[in-house]
Protein backbone atom coordinates (compact mmCIF):
# COMPACT_ATOMS: atom_id res chain seq x y z
CA UNK A 1 0.00 0.00 0.00
CA UNK A 2 1.35 3.65 -0.52
CA UNK A 3 -0.04 7.08 -0.08
CA UNK A 4 -2.04 9.38 -2.69
CA UNK A 5 -2.15 11.85 -0.04
CA UNK A 6 -2.36 12.17 3.67
CA UNK A 7 -4.98 9.93 5.24
CA UNK A 8 -5.28 8.65 1.14
CA UNK A 9 -4.68 4.77 0.58
CA UNK A 10 -4.46 3.91 -2.79
CA UNK A 11 -4.42 -0.28 -3.29
CA UNK A 12 -2.68 -1.77 -6.38
CA UNK A 13 -5.10 -1.25 -9.07
CA UNK A 14 -7.17 0.67 -6.95
CA UNK A 15 -7.40 3.93 -9.70
CA UNK A 16 -8.33 1.58 -12.36
CA UNK A 17 -11.60 0.33 -10.71
CA UNK A 18 -13.43 3.44 -10.79
CA UNK A 19 -13.37 3.11 -15.15
CA UNK A 20 -13.80 -0.79 -14.75
CA UNK A 21 -17.04 -0.67 -12.71
CA UNK A 22 -18.57 2.36 -14.71
CA UNK A 23 -18.15 0.53 -18.19
CA UNK A 24 -19.71 -2.98 -15.96
CA UNK A 25 -22.64 -0.91 -14.48
CA UNK A 26 -22.87 0.91 -17.77
CA UNK A 27 -23.37 -1.88 -20.00
CA UNK A 28 -25.48 -3.73 -17.85
CA UNK A 29 -27.88 -1.31 -17.73
CA UNK A 30 -27.91 -1.07 -21.66
CA UNK A 31 -26.60 -3.82 -23.15
CA UNK A 32 -29.99 -4.76 -24.64
CA UNK A 33 -30.72 -1.05 -25.48
CA UNK A 34 -27.05 -1.46 -27.73
CA UNK A 35 -27.59 -4.90 -28.80
CA UNK A 36 -30.95 -4.20 -30.60
CA UNK A 37 -29.47 -0.68 -32.11
CA UNK A 38 -31.77 1.33 -29.78
CA UNK A 39 -35.39 -0.36 -30.67
CA UNK A 40 -35.46 -1.45 -26.73
CA UNK A 41 -35.61 1.36 -24.43
CA UNK A 42 -35.82 1.60 -20.56
CA UNK A 43 -39.41 1.39 -18.95
CA UNK A 44 -42.88 -0.49 -20.02
CA UNK A 45 -45.81 1.03 -21.88
CA UNK A 46 -47.92 2.51 -18.51
CA UNK A 47 -45.56 4.47 -16.60
CA UNK A 48 -42.45 4.55 -19.19
CA UNK A 49 -44.19 6.16 -21.88
CA UNK A 50 -46.50 8.81 -19.27
CA UNK A 51 -43.02 9.77 -18.57
CA UNK A 52 -42.13 10.52 -22.28
CA UNK A 53 -45.16 11.99 -23.10
CA UNK A 54 -44.63 14.19 -20.36
CA UNK A 55 -40.84 15.24 -21.82
CA UNK A 56 -42.89 15.84 -25.21
CA UNK A 57 -44.98 18.42 -23.29
CA UNK A 58 -42.15 19.99 -22.10
CA UNK A 59 -40.63 19.93 -25.56
CA UNK A 60 -43.82 21.43 -26.99
CA UNK A 61 -43.43 23.67 -24.35
CA UNK A 62 -39.98 24.86 -25.59
CA UNK A 63 -41.32 25.28 -28.89
CA UNK A 64 -43.83 28.02 -27.97
CA UNK A 65 -46.54 24.88 -28.78
CA UNK A 66 -48.00 23.74 -25.15
CA UNK A 67 -51.05 21.15 -26.17
CA UNK A 68 -52.46 22.56 -23.14
CA UNK A 69 -52.34 25.82 -23.54
CA UNK A 70 -49.70 26.93 -21.15
CA UNK A 71 -47.06 25.13 -19.89
CA UNK A 72 -48.93 23.42 -16.78
CA UNK A 73 -51.43 22.20 -18.98
CA UNK A 74 -50.32 18.85 -20.57
CA UNK A 75 -53.70 18.57 -22.69
CA UNK A 76 -54.51 15.30 -21.15
CA UNK A 77 -58.28 15.28 -18.62
CA UNK A 78 -58.65 17.56 -21.32
CA UNK A 79 -60.52 20.24 -20.38
CA UNK A 80 -58.96 19.91 -17.12
CA UNK A 81 -57.02 22.34 -16.01
CA UNK A 82 -53.24 22.14 -14.26
CA UNK A 83 -52.72 18.51 -15.14
CA UNK A 84 -48.75 18.94 -15.33
CA UNK A 85 -49.50 19.16 -11.43
CA UNK A 86 -51.22 15.78 -11.03
CA UNK A 87 -47.58 13.70 -10.81
CA UNK A 88 -44.28 13.93 -11.46
CA UNK A 89 -43.14 16.44 -13.90
CA UNK A 90 -39.57 15.28 -14.54
CA UNK A 91 -38.44 18.71 -15.66
CA UNK A 92 -34.52 17.57 -14.54
CA UNK A 93 -34.70 15.31 -17.77
CA UNK A 94 -36.40 17.68 -19.85
CA UNK A 95 -33.63 19.54 -19.97
CA UNK A 96 -31.27 17.48 -21.79
CA UNK A 97 -34.05 15.50 -23.52
CA UNK A 98 -35.05 18.73 -25.51
CA UNK A 99 -31.69 19.31 -26.21
CA UNK A 100 -31.33 15.86 -28.07
CA UNK A 101 -35.09 16.12 -29.81
CA UNK A 102 -33.98 19.77 -31.07
CA UNK A 103 -30.88 17.63 -32.89
CA UNK A 104 -34.01 15.58 -34.28
CA UNK A 105 -33.36 12.36 -31.86
CA UNK A 106 -36.35 10.53 -31.90
CA UNK A 107 -38.41 10.76 -28.10
CA UNK A 108 -37.92 7.33 -27.12
CA UNK A 109 -34.08 7.03 -27.99
CA UNK A 110 -33.41 10.57 -26.56
CA UNK A 111 -35.15 9.15 -22.80
CA UNK A 112 -33.00 6.59 -23.18
CA UNK A 113 -29.96 8.70 -23.34
CA UNK A 114 -31.13 11.07 -20.82
CA UNK A 115 -31.11 8.17 -18.77
CA UNK A 116 -27.99 6.89 -19.40
CA UNK A 117 -26.45 10.90 -19.15
CA UNK A 118 -28.20 10.68 -16.07
CA UNK A 119 -26.48 7.15 -14.62
CA UNK A 120 -23.08 8.52 -15.87
CA UNK A 121 -23.54 11.45 -13.79
CA UNK A 122 -24.81 10.01 -10.75
CA UNK A 123 -21.56 7.12 -10.78
CA UNK A 124 -19.07 9.90 -11.10
CA UNK A 125 -20.37 12.44 -8.72
CA UNK A 126 -20.92 9.34 -6.44
CA UNK A 127 -17.55 8.66 -7.02
CA UNK A 128 -16.22 12.00 -5.96
CA UNK A 129 -18.31 12.05 -2.51
CA UNK A 130 -17.27 9.00 -1.15
CA UNK A 131 -13.63 9.79 -2.49
CA UNK A 132 -13.81 13.29 -0.36
CA UNK A 133 -14.24 11.64 2.79
CA UNK A 134 -10.58 11.95 5.17
CA UNK A 135 -9.51 8.33 4.35
CA UNK A 136 -11.29 7.44 1.55
CA UNK A 137 -9.75 5.07 -1.02
CA UNK A 138 -10.59 5.13 -5.26
CA UNK A 139 -11.46 1.34 -4.83
CA UNK A 140 -13.97 1.43 -1.96
CA UNK A 141 -15.61 5.06 -3.99
CA UNK A 142 -15.95 3.12 -7.42
CA UNK A 143 -18.00 0.32 -5.03
CA UNK A 144 -20.03 2.73 -3.53
CA UNK A 145 -20.83 4.52 -6.66
CA UNK A 146 -21.53 0.97 -8.75
CA UNK A 147 -23.64 0.10 -5.84
CA UNK A 148 -25.60 3.80 -5.98
CA UNK A 149 -25.84 4.01 -9.72
CA UNK A 150 -25.67 0.55 -11.22
CA UNK A 151 -27.07 -1.96 -8.03
CA UNK A 152 -30.18 -4.39 -7.89
CA UNK A 153 -32.42 -1.92 -6.63
CA UNK A 154 -31.99 1.22 -8.50
CA UNK A 155 -31.91 -0.23 -11.84
CA UNK A 156 -35.24 -2.71 -11.35
CA UNK A 157 -36.79 0.83 -9.77
CA UNK A 158 -36.35 1.85 -13.60
CA UNK A 159 -39.82 1.12 -14.12
CA UNK A 160 -40.61 4.25 -12.18
CA UNK A 161 -37.95 6.12 -13.99
CA UNK A 162 -38.30 9.25 -11.71
CA UNK A 163 -36.84 7.66 -8.26
CA UNK A 164 -33.56 7.86 -10.62
CA UNK A 165 -33.36 11.89 -10.56
CA UNK A 166 -31.83 10.39 -7.06
CA UNK A 167 -28.82 10.64 -9.22
CA UNK A 168 -28.68 14.44 -8.60
CA UNK A 169 -27.94 13.43 -4.79
CA UNK A 170 -24.21 13.19 -4.49
CA UNK A 171 -23.90 16.61 -6.70
CA UNK A 172 -25.95 18.34 -3.76
CA UNK A 173 -23.57 16.53 -1.39
CA UNK A 174 -20.30 17.38 -3.52
CA UNK A 175 -21.38 21.63 -3.27
CA UNK A 176 -22.29 21.15 0.37
CA UNK A 177 -19.13 19.66 1.37
CA UNK A 178 -17.01 22.11 -0.74
CA UNK A 179 -19.05 25.44 0.75
CA UNK A 180 -18.19 23.58 4.05
CA UNK A 181 -14.38 23.60 3.20
CA UNK A 182 -14.27 27.15 1.87
CA UNK A 183 -15.81 28.81 5.01
CA UNK A 184 -15.59 32.48 3.11
CA UNK A 185 -16.97 31.28 0.20
CA UNK A 186 -19.76 29.38 1.68
CA UNK A 187 -22.60 30.63 -0.24
CA UNK A 188 -21.05 30.48 -3.82
CA UNK A 189 -21.82 26.32 -2.80
CA UNK A 190 -24.47 26.62 -0.49
CA UNK A 191 -26.98 28.35 -2.89
CA UNK A 192 -25.96 25.79 -5.81
CA UNK A 193 -26.56 23.06 -3.49
CA UNK A 194 -29.89 24.40 -2.66
CA UNK A 195 -30.95 25.34 -6.41
CA UNK A 196 -29.69 21.50 -7.27
CA UNK A 197 -32.29 20.46 -4.63
CA UNK A 198 -35.17 21.92 -5.50
CA UNK A 199 -34.22 20.82 -8.94
CA UNK A 200 -34.75 17.43 -7.66
CA UNK A 201 -37.99 18.41 -5.43
CA UNK A 202 -39.36 20.25 -8.39
CA UNK A 203 -38.98 17.27 -10.97
CA UNK A 204 -39.96 14.19 -8.77
CA UNK A 205 -41.03 15.41 -5.13
CA UNK A 206 -40.97 12.23 -3.59
CA UNK A 207 -36.99 12.07 -4.47
CA UNK A 208 -36.38 14.82 -2.23
CA UNK A 209 -38.71 14.32 0.14
CA UNK A 210 -37.17 11.47 1.35
CA UNK A 211 -33.34 12.50 0.73
CA UNK A 212 -34.41 15.21 3.58
CA UNK A 213 -36.31 12.72 5.74
CA UNK A 214 -33.58 10.25 5.93
CA UNK A 215 -30.76 13.56 5.88
CA UNK A 216 -32.78 14.31 9.09
CA UNK A 217 -32.69 11.33 10.90
CA UNK A 218 -28.72 11.02 10.06
CA UNK A 219 -28.82 14.45 11.67
CA UNK A 220 -30.50 13.57 14.47
CA UNK A 221 -28.97 10.75 15.61
CA UNK A 222 -25.68 12.10 14.71
CA UNK A 223 -26.74 15.17 17.26
CA UNK A 224 -27.58 12.56 19.79
CA UNK A 225 -24.34 10.90 19.57
CA UNK A 226 -22.23 13.70 19.57
CA UNK A 227 -23.73 16.25 21.93
CA UNK A 228 -22.47 19.40 19.95
CA UNK A 229 -22.23 22.57 21.75
CA UNK A 230 -24.41 25.49 20.75
CA UNK A 231 -21.36 27.30 19.27
CA UNK A 232 -20.22 24.46 17.16
CA UNK A 233 -24.11 24.28 15.56
CA UNK A 234 -23.58 27.92 15.05
CA UNK A 235 -20.67 27.55 12.56
CA UNK A 236 -23.30 25.28 10.30
CA UNK A 237 -25.67 28.47 10.13
CA UNK A 238 -23.94 30.43 6.94
CA UNK A 239 -24.10 26.88 5.07
CA UNK A 240 -27.61 26.03 6.09
CA UNK A 241 -28.75 29.61 5.38
CA UNK A 242 -27.44 29.60 1.61
CA UNK A 243 -28.96 25.91 0.86
CA UNK A 244 -32.18 27.37 2.60
CA UNK A 245 -32.04 30.46 0.32
CA UNK A 246 -31.05 28.14 -2.96
CA UNK A 247 -34.04 25.76 -1.98
CA UNK A 248 -36.20 28.96 -1.58
CA UNK A 249 -35.53 30.40 -4.80
CA UNK A 250 -36.00 26.81 -6.86
CA UNK A 251 -39.30 26.71 -4.54
CA UNK A 252 -41.09 29.08 -6.63
CA UNK A 253 -42.20 27.17 -10.09
CA UNK A 254 -43.36 23.96 -7.43
CA UNK A 255 -45.13 26.44 -5.92
CA UNK A 256 -46.62 27.31 -9.03
CA UNK A 257 -47.25 23.95 -9.99
CA UNK A 258 -48.51 22.03 -6.86
CA UNK A 259 -50.19 24.87 -5.03
CA UNK A 260 -51.53 26.93 -7.27
CA UNK A 261 -55.63 26.70 -5.77
CA UNK A 262 -56.60 24.20 -8.42
CA UNK A 263 -58.55 22.40 -5.63
CA UNK A 264 -56.20 19.38 -6.06
CA UNK A 265 -55.44 17.52 -2.94
CA UNK A 266 -51.55 16.23 -2.80
CA UNK A 267 -52.92 13.67 -0.05
CA UNK A 268 -53.24 10.25 0.00
CA UNK A 269 -55.18 8.34 2.95
CA UNK A 270 -53.18 6.24 5.39
CA UNK A 271 -54.63 3.08 4.38
CA UNK A 272 -53.00 3.31 0.69
CA UNK A 273 -49.66 3.52 2.58
CA UNK A 274 -49.98 1.06 4.58
CA UNK A 275 -51.62 -1.60 2.06
CA UNK A 276 -49.75 -3.08 -0.66
CA UNK A 277 -47.18 -0.80 -0.69
CA UNK A 278 -45.72 -0.80 2.98
CA UNK A 279 -43.11 -2.85 3.64
CA UNK A 280 -42.58 -6.38 5.46
CA UNK A 281 -39.57 -7.29 8.15
CA UNK A 282 -37.53 -9.16 5.66
CA UNK A 283 -38.20 -6.86 2.86
CA UNK A 284 -35.02 -5.26 3.91
CA UNK A 285 -32.95 -7.98 2.05
CA UNK A 286 -35.44 -8.50 -0.36
CA UNK A 287 -33.75 -8.43 -4.04
CA UNK A 288 -35.27 -8.05 -7.48
CA UNK A 289 -36.47 -11.20 -9.59
CA UNK A 290 -33.39 -12.37 -11.65
CA UNK A 291 -30.62 -11.58 -9.11
CA UNK A 292 -27.92 -13.56 -9.65
CA UNK A 293 -26.78 -14.17 -6.38
CA UNK A 294 -29.56 -14.20 -4.62
CA UNK A 295 -33.15 -14.07 -5.58
CA UNK A 296 -33.54 -18.27 -5.39
CA UNK A 297 -32.02 -18.18 -2.17
CA UNK A 298 -34.36 -15.63 -0.94
CA UNK A 299 -37.51 -17.04 -3.03
CA UNK A 300 -36.49 -20.57 -1.09
CA UNK A 301 -36.77 -19.26 2.09
CA UNK A 302 -40.40 -17.40 1.27
CA UNK A 303 -38.58 -13.38 1.40
CA UNK A 304 -38.54 -12.96 -2.31
CA UNK A 305 -40.78 -12.98 -5.37
CA UNK A 306 -43.88 -12.21 -2.78
CA UNK A 307 -46.08 -10.37 -5.27
CA UNK A 308 -49.62 -12.08 -5.05
CA UNK A 309 -50.74 -9.65 -2.35
CA UNK A 310 -48.30 -6.93 -3.16
CA UNK A 311 -46.87 -4.49 -5.56
CA UNK A 312 -43.21 -6.38 -6.29
CA UNK A 313 -42.09 -2.93 -7.63
CA UNK A 314 -42.57 -1.34 -4.67
CA UNK A 315 -41.09 -3.62 -1.68
CA UNK A 316 -38.04 -5.35 -3.90
CA UNK A 317 -36.05 -3.10 -3.07
CA UNK A 318 -34.00 -4.40 -0.12
CA UNK A 319 -30.10 -4.10 0.64
CA UNK A 320 -27.99 -7.20 -1.30
CA UNK A 321 -27.13 -9.23 1.93
CA UNK A 322 -23.22 -8.59 1.66
CA UNK A 323 -23.57 -5.06 1.31
CA UNK A 324 -25.60 -4.32 4.33
CA UNK A 325 -23.92 -6.97 6.65
CA UNK A 326 -20.27 -5.64 5.62
CA UNK A 327 -22.08 -1.73 6.09
CA UNK A 328 -23.46 -2.27 9.53
CA UNK A 329 -21.28 -4.65 10.85
CA UNK A 330 -18.08 -2.35 9.52
CA UNK A 331 -20.38 0.57 11.74
CA UNK A 332 -20.60 -1.56 14.54
CA UNK A 333 -17.07 -3.08 14.93
CA UNK A 334 -15.49 0.67 14.48
CA UNK A 335 -17.74 2.21 16.72
CA UNK A 336 -17.03 -0.94 19.51
CA UNK A 337 -13.36 -0.17 18.50
CA UNK A 338 -13.72 3.68 19.27
CA UNK A 339 -14.18 2.76 22.85
CA UNK A 340 -10.50 2.42 23.91
CA UNK A 341 -10.51 6.54 22.99
CA UNK A 342 -12.46 9.24 21.11
CA UNK A 343 -14.46 8.21 18.39
CA UNK A 344 -13.33 9.98 14.58
CA UNK A 345 -15.82 12.07 13.58
CA UNK A 346 -15.56 10.49 10.09
CA UNK A 347 -16.52 7.34 11.63
CA UNK A 348 -19.61 8.89 13.76
CA UNK A 349 -20.76 10.39 10.40
CA UNK A 350 -21.08 7.01 8.61
CA UNK A 351 -22.65 5.23 12.05
CA UNK A 352 -25.31 8.24 11.28
CA UNK A 353 -25.93 7.53 8.14
CA UNK A 354 -25.75 3.92 7.91
CA UNK A 355 -28.37 4.29 11.18
CA UNK A 356 -30.61 6.54 9.93
CA UNK A 357 -30.94 4.30 6.63
CA UNK A 358 -31.87 1.52 8.69
CA UNK A 359 -34.40 3.59 10.82
CA UNK A 360 -35.84 4.98 7.68
CA UNK A 361 -37.27 1.50 7.13
CA UNK A 362 -38.18 -0.08 10.76
CA UNK A 363 -40.32 3.23 11.17
CA UNK A 364 -42.41 1.93 8.12
CA UNK A 365 -42.79 -1.49 9.82
CA UNK A 366 -46.05 -3.01 11.59
CA UNK A 367 -45.68 -3.83 14.88
CA UNK A 368 -48.60 -5.69 16.22
CA UNK A 369 -51.14 -3.44 14.38
CA UNK A 370 -49.31 -0.24 15.15
CA UNK A 371 -47.04 1.78 12.62
CA UNK A 372 -44.95 4.61 13.75
CA UNK A 373 -45.13 5.63 10.31
CA UNK A 374 -48.89 7.03 11.02
CA UNK A 375 -47.02 9.56 13.06
CA UNK A 376 -44.72 10.62 10.07
CA UNK A 377 -47.87 10.30 8.04
CA UNK A 378 -49.49 13.25 10.08
CA UNK A 379 -47.02 15.40 11.47
CA UNK A 380 -43.79 15.95 8.94
CA UNK A 381 -45.29 17.93 5.42
CA UNK A 382 -45.16 16.17 2.81
CA UNK A 383 -45.45 12.43 3.97
CA UNK A 384 -49.46 12.07 3.38
CA UNK A 385 -48.71 12.42 -0.31
CA UNK A 386 -46.68 9.07 -0.22
CA UNK A 387 -48.39 6.31 -0.96
CA UNK A 388 -45.53 4.30 -1.54
CA UNK A 389 -42.89 4.54 1.71
CA UNK A 390 -41.03 1.92 0.88
CA UNK A 391 -39.15 4.29 -1.89
CA UNK A 392 -37.06 5.59 1.04
CA UNK A 393 -34.96 2.63 0.16
CA UNK A 394 -33.39 4.81 -2.68
CA UNK A 395 -32.77 7.57 -0.47
CA UNK A 396 -31.27 5.16 2.12
CA UNK A 397 -29.18 3.77 -0.20
CA UNK A 398 -27.40 6.86 -0.82
CA UNK A 399 -26.13 7.25 2.70
CA UNK A 400 -25.69 3.72 2.79
CA UNK A 401 -23.25 4.07 -0.27
CA UNK A 402 -21.48 6.96 1.46
CA UNK A 403 -21.05 5.01 4.76
CA UNK A 404 -19.77 1.88 2.94
CA UNK A 405 -17.40 3.84 1.04
CA UNK A 406 -15.89 5.21 3.87
CA UNK A 407 -16.05 1.93 6.51
CA UNK A 408 -14.60 -0.19 3.88
CA UNK A 409 -11.46 1.77 3.43
CA UNK A 410 -11.16 1.90 7.09
CA UNK A 411 -11.52 -1.80 7.53
CA UNK A 412 -8.62 -2.26 4.19
CA UNK A 413 -6.71 -0.03 6.47
CA UNK A 414 -6.94 -1.59 9.50
CA UNK A 415 -6.50 -5.27 7.90
CA UNK A 416 -3.39 -4.19 5.67
CA UNK A 417 -1.55 -2.77 8.55
CA UNK A 418 1.69 -4.59 9.42
CA UNK A 419 1.37 -7.62 11.87
CA UNK A 420 -2.24 -7.99 10.73
CA UNK A 421 -2.76 -11.95 9.43
CA UNK A 422 -3.05 -11.79 5.52
CA UNK A 423 -6.47 -13.94 5.66
CA UNK A 424 -8.13 -10.95 7.17
CA UNK A 425 -7.24 -8.81 4.09
CA UNK A 426 -7.95 -11.74 1.59
CA UNK A 427 -11.68 -12.13 3.19
CA UNK A 428 -12.52 -8.20 3.36
CA UNK A 429 -11.20 -8.06 -0.75
CA UNK A 430 -13.60 -11.33 -1.46
CA UNK A 431 -16.75 -9.66 0.45
CA UNK A 432 -16.09 -6.01 -1.52
CA UNK A 433 -15.61 -8.29 -4.94
CA UNK A 434 -19.03 -9.98 -3.54
CA UNK A 435 -20.88 -6.49 -3.04
CA UNK A 436 -20.28 -6.02 -6.70
CA UNK A 437 -21.24 -9.14 -7.98
CA UNK A 438 -24.86 -9.59 -5.86
CA UNK A 439 -25.92 -6.55 -8.39
CA UNK A 440 -25.73 -8.58 -10.86
CA UNK A 441 -28.47 -10.08 -12.95
CA UNK A 442 -31.84 -7.66 -12.40
CA UNK A 443 -32.40 -6.36 -15.39
CA UNK A 444 -34.12 -2.79 -15.97
CA UNK A 445 -37.41 -3.09 -17.68
CA UNK A 446 -37.25 -3.09 -21.42
CA UNK A 447 -39.66 -2.35 -23.81
CA UNK A 448 -39.77 -2.18 -27.62
CA UNK A 449 -39.26 1.11 -28.16
CA UNK A 450 -39.66 0.34 -32.25
CA UNK A 451 -43.22 -0.68 -31.77
CA UNK A 452 -44.16 2.68 -30.76
CA UNK A 453 -42.20 5.13 -32.32
CA UNK A 454 -43.85 2.69 -35.84
CA UNK A 455 -47.11 4.14 -35.58
CA UNK A 456 -46.28 7.13 -33.77
CA UNK A 457 -44.58 8.11 -37.08
CA UNK A 458 -47.28 7.92 -39.14
CA UNK A 459 -49.77 9.30 -36.63
CA UNK A 460 -52.13 11.87 -38.08
CA UNK A 461 -54.58 14.59 -36.84
CA UNK A 462 -58.19 13.59 -37.04
CA UNK A 463 -59.41 14.32 -41.28
CA UNK A 464 -61.93 16.74 -39.73
CA UNK A 465 -62.58 19.87 -37.29
CA UNK A 466 -62.22 18.13 -33.57
CA UNK A 467 -61.17 20.23 -30.05
CA UNK A 468 -60.54 17.15 -28.59
CA UNK A 469 -60.27 13.00 -29.20
CA UNK A 470 -61.34 10.28 -26.38
CA UNK A 471 -59.96 6.80 -26.98
CA UNK A 472 -62.99 4.69 -28.19
CA UNK A 473 -63.78 2.02 -26.39
CA UNK A 474 -61.92 -1.44 -27.05
CA UNK A 475 -64.04 -4.78 -25.78
CA UNK A 476 -61.75 -7.04 -26.91
CA UNK A 477 -58.64 -5.01 -26.99
CA UNK A 478 -55.79 -7.67 -25.07
CA UNK A 479 -53.98 -3.99 -24.02
CA UNK A 480 -53.71 -3.39 -20.43
CA UNK A 481 -55.46 0.04 -19.85
CA UNK A 482 -52.34 1.70 -18.47
CA UNK A 483 -51.38 1.23 -22.51
CA UNK A 484 -54.56 2.81 -24.07
CA UNK A 485 -53.89 5.82 -21.33
CA UNK A 486 -50.61 6.14 -22.61
CA UNK A 487 -51.20 5.88 -25.97
CA UNK A 488 -53.10 8.73 -25.97
CA UNK A 489 -50.48 10.86 -24.42
CA UNK A 490 -48.29 9.95 -26.54
CA UNK A 491 -50.75 10.89 -29.63
CA UNK A 492 -51.99 14.28 -28.17
CA UNK A 493 -48.60 15.58 -28.14
CA UNK A 494 -47.47 13.92 -31.81
CA UNK A 495 -50.50 15.71 -33.46
CA UNK A 496 -51.11 18.88 -30.76
CA UNK A 497 -54.45 17.89 -30.26
CA UNK A 498 -55.88 17.54 -25.94
CA UNK A 499 -57.11 14.19 -24.58
CA UNK A 500 -59.94 13.17 -22.65
CA UNK A 501 -57.80 10.56 -21.76
CA UNK A 502 -55.01 10.47 -19.56
CA UNK A 503 -52.99 8.53 -16.43
CA UNK A 504 -51.09 10.30 -13.47
CA UNK A 505 -50.97 9.66 -9.69
CA UNK A 506 -54.28 11.80 -9.58
CA UNK A 507 -57.55 11.72 -11.50
CA UNK A 508 -60.11 14.89 -11.89
CA UNK A 509 -62.92 14.37 -10.00
CA UNK A 510 -65.76 12.62 -11.85
CA UNK A 511 -63.48 11.23 -14.53
CA UNK A 512 -63.67 7.73 -15.02
CA UNK A 513 -62.46 7.44 -18.88
CA UNK A 514 -59.78 4.62 -17.42
CA UNK A 515 -60.88 1.54 -18.75
CA UNK A 516 -61.65 1.21 -22.19
CA UNK A 517 -62.54 -1.91 -22.30
CA UNK A 518 -65.36 -1.58 -19.53
CA UNK A 519 -68.92 -1.65 -20.17
CA UNK A 520 -70.01 1.56 -19.25
CA UNK A 521 -66.49 3.02 -21.20
CA UNK A 522 -68.86 4.98 -23.64
CA UNK A 523 -71.11 6.09 -20.94
CA UNK A 524 -68.75 7.47 -18.88
CA UNK A 525 -66.69 9.27 -21.87
CA UNK A 526 -70.48 10.72 -22.90
CA UNK A 527 -70.91 11.84 -19.07
CA UNK A 528 -67.89 13.44 -18.82
CA UNK A 529 -67.89 15.73 -22.52
CA UNK A 530 -71.53 16.49 -21.42
CA UNK A 531 -70.67 17.94 -17.96
CA UNK A 532 -67.79 19.97 -19.51
CA UNK A 533 -69.97 20.90 -22.62
CA UNK A 534 -67.75 19.14 -25.40
CA UNK A 535 -70.41 17.08 -27.10
CA UNK A 536 -70.30 18.37 -30.43
CA UNK A 537 -66.46 19.15 -30.46
CA UNK A 538 -64.79 15.50 -29.48
CA UNK A 539 -63.87 12.78 -31.97
CA UNK A 540 -62.17 9.06 -31.14
CA UNK A 541 -59.59 7.25 -32.24
CA UNK A 542 -58.27 3.88 -32.22
CA UNK A 543 -54.18 5.23 -31.49
CA UNK A 544 -52.52 2.80 -32.80
CA UNK A 545 -54.71 1.26 -36.22
CA UNK A 546 -54.94 5.48 -36.85
CA UNK A 547 -58.58 5.23 -37.47
CA UNK A 548 -60.66 8.41 -36.38
CA UNK A 549 -64.70 8.50 -35.62
CA UNK A 550 -66.72 11.79 -35.26
CA UNK A 551 -68.80 12.23 -32.51
CA UNK A 552 -68.93 10.91 -28.75
CA UNK A 553 -69.66 6.98 -28.71
CA UNK A 554 -72.53 5.23 -28.77
CA UNK A 555 -74.03 4.49 -25.31
CA UNK A 556 -73.76 0.49 -24.98
CA UNK A 557 -76.33 0.46 -22.42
Amino acid sequence: MNIDQPGKPVWPGDRLLAPALFVLGFCRMFAPVFAEGFRRTIGDGGDGLILIATLEHWFNVLQGQPVGGTWRDTGSFYPTPGTLGFTDNYFAYAVPYCLLRLASVESLTAYTMVIALFATVGYWSMFLLCRSWPRGMAGTAAIGAFVFSFGAAPVFKLVHAQTYTIMLAPLVGLLLVAAWRERRHIWVKAVPAGLVTGLILFSAAQSAWFLGWVGMLATLYWVARTRPRLAALGAVAPLAAGFAAGLAIAFIPTAMLYLNGLGLRHERSFAEAKGIFAPFIFDLIQVPPGNLLWFDFEKFLGIAGRSATRALYEVALGYTPVFLCLTVGGAVFLRRRARAGPAKPDDLLAEAFVAAAILGWLIELNYFGLRPWWLVYHLVPGASAIRTPFRVQLAGLFFMCLAFSHIAARLLALAGRPGQPIRALVTLGALLALCVVEQLGAPAEMRQSAEVESWLSVATPPPFPCDAFYVVPMPNSSQKWWAHQSDAMMLSQKIHLPTLNGNSSWYPEGWGLMHPEAPDYARNVIAWAKAHQLDDHVCGVDPRAGTWVRGLPEDGS
